[in-house]
């Protein structure tokens, strides 16, 4: 009997703004979310889309997103870029790109901002949320559950920001805990408020925690200049992946959702961009056969998958009820 794991999508729903600016943007990309509904609708999968304060605001956007949450054929939650959210209080610095760089107090007023809009949407308050760029710290955890938030999806395991002036994940559980408030947010705590949903970040060989030394000491300097870890990569000796159908092959995704069950975890959360679903505006789906290939990736991904496992759909949302809050003490996994 095969074992049955639950396959969350999750979307981080924004302009086709790709890099930070505070220009005005256009949402385009968002037209393409009912073909992508439609697409997940047929593999038996629902999305969770998390919202910017573009998309949210998205004057056509709106009633297709508030369709497909009051429908139940998909969640919707909040994802903050602090520089195109107001209140615009901070200067426009890379360092502000981090929502967790910012003082707590901003990032509670910018966060209810976000959080009212969608309640809007959805009809009722979000309770899902991932931090755009993935700057998540303790201060951000603080302002998540003071707005009310209960599953946070920020952390990624295995995987450092620190050279964008962001924080570093290395270290952190592979599998869902809980976020005590104000307490390190890469350690687990079976009474904290915040339920942490992590991204699915590994390597397609094992033991992680050791490829993962050997990666740093690669890239660090004066070997850095060397690109070893780009060669280790290419033959296959080193390669770390997140788990994202845009940039990772099939085989790739297989063999890292293949060792995390290995190692425990009894679900998979599987990311995108939904700039990725529209040709042109990221670097990696340039025109409309990458489109239709990221598609096929992820089709074949589940096809692949579903050999091994029973899949069952999952959102963010539902990581906050009885049977994640189980899993929360129990599955923290460092592979």
């Amino acid at each position: 009997m095969k074992p049955s794991v639950r396959l969350l999508v999750t979307v981080d729903t924004e302009s086709d703004a790709w890099t930070p600016s505070r220009a005005p943007a256009r949402c385009d990309n968002l037209r393409q979310i009912p073909r992508f509904d439609s697409f997940l609708q047929r593999l038996g999968l629902r999305a969770t889309y998390l919202l910017t304060w573009r998309a949210a605001n998205d004057a056509w956007a709106s009633d297709m997103l508030s369709e497909l949450s009051r429908s139940g054929r998909a969640a919707l939650g909040s994802h903050l870029h602090p520089w195109s959210c107001p209140p615009y209080d901070e200067p426009f610095l890379l360092g502000n790109t981090m929502c967790s760089n910012l003082p707590e107090d901003l990032q509670v007023r910018k966060l209810q901002m976000l959080t009212d809009r969608v309640a809007t949407l959805r009809g009722t308050a979000p309770v899902s949320f991932r931090a755009g760029r993935w700057g998540f710290g303790p201060s951000t955890a603080r302002a998540l559950i003071r707005c009310g938030y209960r599953v946070d999806s920020s952390v990624t395991p295995w995987i450092s920001w620190a050279e964008f002036q962001g924080p570093s994940f290395i270290g952190a559980p592979n599998g869902i805990y809980r976020i005590r408030a104000g307490a390190d947010v890469l350690r687990a705590d079976r009474d904290g408020e915040l339920v942490e949903v992590p991204l699915t970040v590994g390597y397609t060989r094992r033991p992680f925690a050791y490829l993962n030394r050997l990666r740093q000491t690669l890239t660090a300097s004066p070997l850095r200049s060397l690109r070893l870890a780009g060669v280790a990569w290419k033959l296959g000796l080193m390669r770390r992946v997140a788990l994202t159908p845009e940039e990772n092959s099939v085989d790739d995704l297989v063999a890292v959702s293949r060792h995390m069950l290995d190692l425990g975890l009894d679900h998979l959360n599987l990311a995108l961009h939904s700039q990725s679903l529209s040709p042109g505006i990221v670097p990696v789906v340039r025109d409309d056969r990458e489109v239709d290939r990221l598609y096929e990736r992820i089709e074949r991904y589940v096809e692949r998958l579903s050999a091994y496992v029973d899949l069952e759909s999952a959102t963010l949302d539902e990581m906050a009820g009885p049977r994640a809050s189980q899993a929360a003490s129990a599955a923290v996994v460092t592979g």
